[in-house]
């Protein structure tokens, strides 16, 4: 799986954060531009999407898990041990301070269910929480899933 990040999808990343015009809504441009980081098939740019997985309009939330998902479909199972590092590699101190992600309390990993199929995809992805009580969390919700895309998180977990 290739680990870095291609010069096209860092523009998309830019133009993911960058501030619209006023006649453009913004959730519609967010959305266009995670469905085109889904494609794009790196999964080195999880850790700049998933934030969006608790965005306030939930067709980003939508878009977000469904871009993870497509973006987590190229890992193979040691990759999740790469995933995970680069996930805590974002420290709170490296996070912007009222990003939602780094914010996330145990109790706000219910706000991932009911995503579809991606539903456990953003789950997992919680998993990989700097924050150990928000971890521990994830993995409980994670254990009633039944569909086998909960294994490579819950067997990170027990390595």
């Amino acid at each position: 799986m290739k680990r870095v990040t291609s010069a096209q999808t860092k523009s998309l990343l830019v133009s993911l954060r960058a501030p619209v015009s006023f006649w453009q809504s913004s959730a519609k441009h967010r959305i266009q531009i995670l469905a085109l980081l889904g494609e794009s098939h790196e999964a080195a740019v999880i850790p700049d999407v998933v934030s969006l997985l608790l965005d306030t309009n939930r067709n980003v939330t939508q878009a977000a898990a469904d871009a993870i998902r497509l973006l987590s479909s190229a890992l193979e199972p040691s990759d999740y041990v790469w995933l995970d590092q680069l996930m805590r590699e974002r420290s709170p101190y490296r996070w912007s301070a009222n990003d939602p992600w780094v914010t996330l309390k145990p109790q706000g990993v219910a706000r991932l269910q009911g995503l579809g199929e991606s539903s456990v995809i953003a789950i997992g992805m919680a998993t990989f929480h700097w924050s150990g009580y928000v971890r521990q969390e994830a993995i409980r919700q994670l254990s009633v899933a039944q569909n086998g895309t909960e294994l490579p998180f819950l067997r990170k977990r027990v390595v």
